[in-house]
């Protein structure tokens, strides 16, 4: 699996709440030298807690939106598993 979407994937798990410890450390490792997805997904993470938790939506809700959000993330990764080198937008 090619580094971005292995850190997709870990990104995932941390927003299921489903990452151990060893993968958050890991994670944040390679958004650290990933600085373009390291962006962007703050932007994701930001975003997922404020409408996820607000506490106006069901856990349903929740995992479709998460499902949403992956769906289009998955898309946006070039055949060789790589991101494109512009910000991952409309997410």
């Amino acid at each position: 699996m090619e580094v971005a979407a292995y850190i997709i994937n870990l990104a995932a798990k941390k927003i299921a709440g489903e990452a151990t410890d060893d993968e958050l450390a890991e994670l944040n490792l390679l958004l650290l030298e990933n600085r373009e997805l390291n962006n962007s997904l703050k932007t994701i993470f930001a975003a997922w807690h404020k409408v996820n938790f607000s506490n106006t939506l069901s856990g349903k809700e929740i995992e479709q939106n998460l499902d949403l959000v992956l769906k289009k993330i998955h898309q946006k990764i070039n055949p060789d598993g790589t991101l494109p080198n512009e910000p991952l937008q409309n997410c």
